[in-house]
C-alpha cells in the first residue's frame, strides 16, 4: 500500500463517524440512495449528542487501486494528409531507443508534426493544424499513429 494511500485511510479515521461511514458507502457502492442518507443523519444526529454509535468505517485497503496503465512507444506517424506540407509517403520514425530527436531544415516540418502530436495528445492549447498550402482544395486533416505497448514486440 502506497503511502499517501495510507495517510488518506489515517485522515479518514479522525473524521467524524458519519463522513467514515459515507466514504465507506461511497468506496463500495459509488452512490448514496435516500436510505443512506437517512441512515447517516441518524448517525450524526447520534455523535453529536454523545450516544454511542454503530457505523463501519472504511476497511484497510479499499483504498487501493490497482495500477492498470501500460507504458506505450509512439514509433511512427505516417500517411499524413491536409496537415502542412508534410509527406505522406515517408513516415517520421522514432526508433526504438528512449529518446528521439528530430531535426532538419527550416520549413522541414517540425513544428508541423509538434502540432500533430499535440491535437493527437489532448493538449490544452495544441495551436491551430494548418492545411497544406500548395495543395487545391480542402483536404480533410488526418494521420497514422504506430503505437507499442513496452515489454510487448
Amino acid at each position: 500500500m502506497t503511502t499517501s494511500v495510507q495517510e488518506l485511510e489515517k485522515w479518514f479515521q479522525d473524521r467524524p463517524k458519519w463522513l467514515q461511514d459515507a466514504a465507506r458507502r461511497l468506496v463500495h457502492n459509488g452512490t448514496l440512495v435516500d436510505k443512506d442518507y437517512a441512515e447517516l443523519l441518524s448517525i450524526c444526529l447520534a455523535e453529536s449528542l454523545s450516544q454511542s454509535v454503530s457505523f463501519s468505517g472504511i476497511p484497510s485497503g479499499a483504498l487501493v487501486i490497482a495500477d492498470a496503465t501500460k507504458p506505450l512507444r509512439l514509433e511512427s506517424i505516417s500517411d499524413v494528409k491536409g496537415i502542412n506540407a508534410l509527406a505522406p509517403s515517408k513516415p517520421l520514425e522514432f526508433g526504438t531507443t528512449s529518446l528521439c530527436v528530430v531535426y532538419g531544415r527550416n520549413g522541414a516540418g517540425k513544428s508541423g508534426y509538434v502540432r500533430l502530436l499535440k491535437h493527437a495528445c489532448g493538449s490544452r492549447q495544441p495551436g491551430e493544424l494548418l492545411g497544406n498550402i500548395f495543395s487545391t482544395g480542402n483536404q480533410p486533416k488526418s494521420a497514422i499513429f504506430s503505437i507499442s505497448e513496452l515489454g510487448c514486440q
